[in-house]
């Protein structure tokens, strides 16, 4: 059974200050919420060495001439059916 994904308000909030173009939000959040529970086996692996509880999950992608690089905490523990995304952190390359 495929996990409902949750994203904490905080992580809606702190994408919201990077203020980045639409688009890359739109993005983002699709493939959030599409892929993290359809690559949820293989990512669950990817433990956080802070919290045992939570795994790491990363998307990359590159638009508007760049590589927008999306790292997520995900907890995994809370509930059989939810994943809950709890944290953000957000880096960006340009694309050569």
């Amino acid at each position: 059974m495929a996990r409902r994904v949750v994203v904490d308000d905080t992580v809606t909030q702190a994408y919201g200050r990077l203020a980045l173009p639409e688009d890359v939000g739109v993005i983002l959040f699709n493939r959030l919420h599409a892929d993290l529970s359809e690559e949820y086996d293989a990512c669950k692996l990817n433990r956080d060495a802070e919290d045992e509880t939570c795994f790491r999950y990363s998307i990359r992608f590159a638009l508007h001439n760049c590589w927008h690089l999306f790292y997520f905490r995900v907890n995994d523990t809370q509930t059989d059916d939810r994943l809950f995304v709890e944290t953000i952190a957000y880096a960006t390359r340009p694309v050569f």
